[in-house]
């Protein structure tokens, strides 16, 4: 039986830096297996953790992924761009909003990342349902969906 590999904070902070490498401080269109790993990320949080029975997996990446946007938002997207939510899933360090923290203060988003094509997105925008019943609006700031209309 193959043993799972596990994400770890350090990883994660890794590939997110791979991919802001990706951006330019020109129009940098996605492509489209990028832009589905955005729509899952957006419904699986737009879905209530609660509701997420059978998939370990995808429940623990609904919570990191929630924790990461309300502690850093405009990091959600390199998140999910960095690991597919199977992966973001596997991270079991408690670590992982601290180090993306002190990664983000340290870094120069490109004009590309908060041009991008976003607003293609049917809906990225939702809500965030998890523990409680409040909803939070996502508003990724530089990354929202409107910012290129």
């Amino acid at each position: 039986m193959p043993q799972t590999k596990f994400l770890t904070s350090e990883a994660l902070v890794e590939r997110m830096q791979k991919e802001l490498e990706n951006f330019s401080d020109g129009y940098v269109p996605l492509l489209d297996r990028r832009l589905e790993a955005i729509r899952k990320a957006s419904g699986l949080l737009a879905t209530d953790r609660g509701s997420i029975k059978n998939n370990t997996l995808y429940r623990r990446a609904h919570t990191i992924l929630a924790d990461i946007y309300n502690h850093e938002p405009d990091a959600i997207i390199l998140c999910v761009l960095a690991g597919g939510l199977s992966e973001i899933g596997t991270i079991k360090a408690l670590d992982y909003v601290d180090r993306i923290v002190a990664w983000k203060k340290g870094v120069a988003y490109p004009e590309g990342l908060e041009t991008t094509n976003l607003a293609e997105l049917p809906k990225i925008q939702g809500s965030i349902r998890g523990k409680s019943s409040s909803t939070t609006q996502i508003n990724t700031g530089k990354l929202s969906a409107g910012s290129r209309l």
